[in-house]
Order: C-alpha cells, then sequence, then structure tokens
C-alpha cells in the first residue's frame, strides 16, 4: 500500500461556475457521474485551470472519474474537486483501476459531514494494480476517435442569434384544465414525452402549428422537434424557420439547444424577447453560412441514426 501522494500529483481545481462561461468544445467536469462528470462544454475563462493530462478528477465525496485532456474540473467553492496526475507513466487500465478502487472500496467513508480534503487524500492508502486481477480496462470504453475531420476541434463555429434563423412567437393559450380531450397534440413546458401533455380540442385563439417546426420551454429551454401537427400553451416558443432548413439541421439545432437549456430555470426564464436574443453555436462552411453536409455527416455517425431517419422519412 502507497501513500496517494507518492503516486499521483494532487492538483486543486481552479475556475469559475459552470455557468459563468459560454459554450464551447473544452468539458467542464463536476460532481458526480452522471455523463462521465461532464456537465456541458465550454470556452475557458482567464481564470480557470485547463488540465492538459490523463488524469483522474476526485470531488470531496469521492467520485473518481477519468478524463481526457483538455478538461476542466470545478474549483468554485467548498466542494470543489482535485485531479490527480501520475508522477510516473501509468498506463489508462491502471488510470481506471485507482479510479475503480476509489470508487468502490474508499468512497463510503465520505458524505457532506465528512468531505475528502486534500489532507485526506495525500494519506489514502491505495494498493498496486500489480497485486490485484486487472482486466483491461480500456475494452470497455470507447475509443476516441483520432485524425477524424469531425473532430470538434477541426470544426469551424459561429454564433447565430435564434432570431437570424427563426420567427419565434409563444403558444396561443394558457391552461389545459378548461380543455377538452380531443385530437390535437398539444405542447406544453413538460420535460419528457417530447413535450406532449396530451390531445385536446383547438381553442378558438389556437394555431396549428407544421410536422418539423421546433418548441422550447419557457421554464427550463427543453427544446424539441415535433413529428406531428400540433398546437402549444404559452409557456412554450414555437421556431419557424425563416428560410427552408431541412429536417436533419433542425435535429442538430434542437441538441444544441439543449446543450445550452442549463441558462435557464424558474428564476430565469427563457422568455420570446429575451431568447429571441440568444446564440445558437453552429458548423459554418468556408464562407460562413451553415454547414450542413458536415452536420448530416455528424448525424450518419450517431447510434441509432438509421432509426431516427426512417421516422423522419415516414413523416
Amino acid at each position: 500500500m502507497k501513500e496517494a501522494i507518492s503516486l499521483f500529483k494532487i492538483h486543486k481545481a481552479n475556475s469559475k461556475a459552470f455557468a459563468d462561461h459560454d459554450g464551447g468544445t473544452i468539458p467542464f467536469v463536476s460532481n458526480g457521474f452522471a455523463n462521465n462528470g461532464i456537465v456541458g462544454f465550454v470556452e475557458s475563462l482567464p481564470k480557470d485551470k485547463v488540465f492538459d493530462f490523463y488524469g483522474i478528477c476526485i470531488s470531496a465525496f469521492c467520485e473518481a472519474t477519468i478524463q481526457y485532456p483538455p478538461f476542466i474540473a470545478r474549483g468554485n467553492g467548498g466542494s470543489g474537486l482535485s485531479v490527480l496526475e501520475p508522477k510516473e507513466p501509468m498506463s489508462k487500465s491502471e488510470l481506471y483501476w485507482y479510479a475503480s478502487y476509489l470508487n468502490q472500496a474508499v468512497r463510503w467513508r465520505y458524505s457532506f459531514g465528512r468531505m475528502l480534503k486534500r489532507e485526506r487524500l495525500e494519506k489514502l492508502q491505495l494498493p498496486s494494480p500489480q497485486t490485484a486481477i486487472m482486466p483491461d480496462f480500456t475494452t470497455f470504453v470507447p475509443n476516441k476517435p483520432k485524425n477524424s475531420k469531425f473532430m470538434l476541434g477541426e470544426i469551424h463555429w459561429r454564433r447565430f442569434k435564434i432570431s437570424e434563423l427563426f420567427n419565434v412567437e409563444r403558444g396561443g393559450f394558457h391552461s389545459l384544465a378548461h380543455l377538452t380531450e380531443g385530437d390535437v397534440m398539444t405542447i406544453s413546458r413538460i420535460t419528457e414525452n417530447n413535450g406532449v401533455a396530451g390531445y385536446f380540442e383547438k381553442p378558438s385563439k389556437a394555431q396549428i402549428y407544421k410536422i418539423g417546426d421546433l418548441t422550447v420551454s419557457t421554464l427550463g429551454g427543453d427544446a424539441f422537434i415535433q413529428t406531428n401537427t400540433f398546437m402549444a400553451t404559452d409557456n412554450v416558443l414555437i421556431l419557424t424557420p425563416k428560410k427552408p432548413i431541412a429536417i436533419p439541421i433542425r435535429l442538430f439545432v434542437v441538441y444544441m439547444l439543449n446543450r445550452d437549456k442549463w441558462r435557464y430555470s424558474y428564476g430565469r426564464q427563457s422568455y420570446k424577447t429575451k431568447f429571441e436574443q440568444a446564440e445558437l453555436l453552429l458548423p459554418v462552411n468556408d464562407i460562413g453560412t451553415i454547414d450542413e453536409s458536415l452536420i448530416k455527416s455528424i448525424l450518419e455517425q450517431t447510434t441509432y441514426w438509421h432509426l431516427i431517419d426512417k421516422i423522419l422519412k415516414e413523416n
């Protein structure tokens, strides 16, 4: 058994809060295991510490994740992350082994009332992977593509105001409570089931929108593309393209909108005027227009795209 400080350089993360960052290409790592601890992709700020090595991010609650460079770890507040950098060359399998050991054998000791502070982290006793039966952990991890023209760093991005690409309007009525059941698909600000709250008869002031229009909840910024004609409550924004936009491109727009929905909440809702001025990050070609062929190529490489494409063509 060896102390952690003898095996790793222990770095204290330093960053502004995730919400203070603009969208970008650098993973921002926080507490927890969801999405390997990555809460989004950002542009670095001047005082952020950007790590450029394969390392273990470990939270104050001893949640350990493996991160690929470059990445930013949450460093604001009293429970910021620490980053372990091997002092000697270490294989990825060894890194995964240490992270697994921390999560399975050590994490139970720490909680909000007993956080893993630096002095405790330095003195953690860690066994050598050579003394254990160690599988090749990298076989369980997807390969990071190399020399791909679709690597994020090689894509040219441009910020578009929502109002450059879409007309934005609010739904035409407020409450579902006074509606009677019917056959018109109705979108509300709910976050599941593509925003569909049910099927109702159309109120006189409501408008029917087209297949392929986008809907965005004013509460949480949840964005969907609609595959049937629909009406919507007034806490939903409807985005209709100003110029023809292919359905696959609209799907990518939905993805990018949802990528930034963390900006919205009950106290900071995405009302129409504010949302029209919000910016959307999209790939562009050499003349600065949306690179539709690249977006389609990216989508075609994603898991289950053939099924999604089949559904879209049927509609």
